[in-house]
């Protein structure tokens, strides 16, 4: 009977001990859950942050080119019209000579 007592004992304590292991591996598990769904969470914030990034650095390419095409534009005019005071000095000059000529 001692022995029936202490077998009885021994269940009772193998049973409680695997209940809390079984408690802590779904603790576990439920953790592991969690961290997986952070996991995504975090994955998409860094794609999404990364997307923004890529995004900004067009926006500010894209302005600067334009900047860029505005002064080549300025340029463009500016030495087309310095040409155009080139032609007509070198036209009043020629003129001027040929009226010297004629006096």
């Amino acid at each position: 009977m001692k022995h029936d007592q202490e077998k009885l004992t021994v269940t009772k304590t193998l049973e409680t001990k695997l209940e809390e292991k079984e408690r802590k591996i779904n603790d576990y598990e439920a953790k592991l859950n969690t961290l997986e769904l952070n996991s995504g969470k975090q994955q998409k914030e860094l794609e999404k942050n990364f997307q923004g990034k890529i995004d900004e650095m067009n926006r500010r390419h894209d302005v600067d080119m334009n900047r860029q095409e505005n002064k080549m534009d300025t340029l463009d005019s500016n030495i087309d019209t310095l040409n155009q005071f080139k032609d007509t000095k070198a036209i009043r000059e020629d003129n001027l000579r040929k009226e010297g000529d004629r006096y």
